[in-house]
């Protein structure tokens, strides 16, 4: 989408305005290049690109990051409206399709895609060969209504966008340890005298987190950001981890440790799309599949 404008010697690019808009969101030149698929040095070079076009400067780089300038700060809402009259626009010819095939852009947590979702894809492209799938995996919610994913595997409802949502899980949180660490390990079972294994302080908000701070008298043997370590250093014997009880079933090598119930709310599943495409043949079909795939887990538990 070019956009004309009399003071400059080119044709203004859509793609110049989401190096704007990814610098602005993300607040440094690496987060950019993650935002848009790239590197931080294209990010760098586009955004330079820009600011030629301009004849200004968007942002001023520091050490920690890059700051916006007066102008920016006046671009960006323009840039916005642009940007969702192109997601409209792709709305509005996705909302035509009548075709089982295409890609789905799947947002879930690394968790919930290496044991849940990514073992279970074989199936779904038994099903609906013509669809391909795209996982976007991390702890962060990535933004529905800017297309950066269609659907998303979420643990809390969310509360902005035209968006549906579904809970299609709720669960009780268990203490979870392999067979190996329960056995050499029945003293230890109360919450204070266990060896526990959870995350970084960079999620201390998580609920178990919380409620290991209120319960753990040690600190835990091992932090990280990441749940396939968690789960890999659990089964290993090292400790005991807090998960959602269909998830802790489904696992192979880990247990409930018995007698520790916490006292916390039940864990969500939240299935999420945009509500404009809720009836798109490919993304109807993922929906469904998800849905049954955890309706499944849960029966097994």
């Amino acid at each position: 989408m070019d956009v004309w404008y009399p003071n400059m010697d080119a044709n203004f690019d859509w793609d110049d305005l989401k190096v704007l808009l990814a610098a602005y969101r993300e607040g440094s030149l690496s987060g950019a290049g993650k935002r848009l698929s790239t590197s931080q040095s294209t990010a760098s070079r586009r955004l330079a690109g820009l600011e030629g076009q301009l004849s200004a400067q968007l942002f001023d780089r520091r050490p920690g990051g890059i700051l916006a300038t007066e102008l920016a700060e006046q671009l960006v809402p323009l840039a916005e409206q642009v940007e969702q009259l192109c997601f409209a626009m792709i709305n509005a010819v996705s909302g035509t399709e009548t075709q089982l095939e295409g890609t789905v852009r799947l947002a879930l947590t690394e968790g919930l895609s290496s044991y849940v979702v990514a073992p279970a894809l074989p199936e779904l492209r038994t099903r609906h060969p013509k669809i391909r799938v795209e996982l976007v995996i991390g702890n962060h919610l990535v933004d529905l209504t800017r297309r950066e994913a269609d659907l998303a595997l979420r643990l809390v409802r969310p509360v902005r966008g035209d968006l549906v949502a579904k809970c299609i899980h709720s669960d009780p949180w268990r203490a979870f340890a392999s067979p190996t660490y329960l056995a050499t390990s029945k003293q230890k079972r109360k919450p204070e005298r266990l060896d526990w294994l959870t995350w970084d302080e960079g999620l201390a908000l998580q609920p178990d987190n919380r409620w290991l701070q209120r319960h753990a008298t040690r600190e835990p043997i091992l932090r990280t950001t990441s749940m396939s370590t968690l789960i890999a250093a659990a089964q290993s014997g090292l400790g005991a981890v807090l998960l959602p009880q269909t998830f802790g079933d489904a696992l192979p090598g880990l247990a409930r440790i018995p007698g520790i119930l916490p006292d916390l709310p039940r864990a969500k599943l939240w299935l999420v799309g945009h509500r404009e495409l809720k009836d798109v043949p490919r993304l109807r079909a993922v929906w469904q599949f998800v849905e049954e795939l955890i309706a499944g887990l849960a029966r097994r538990s």
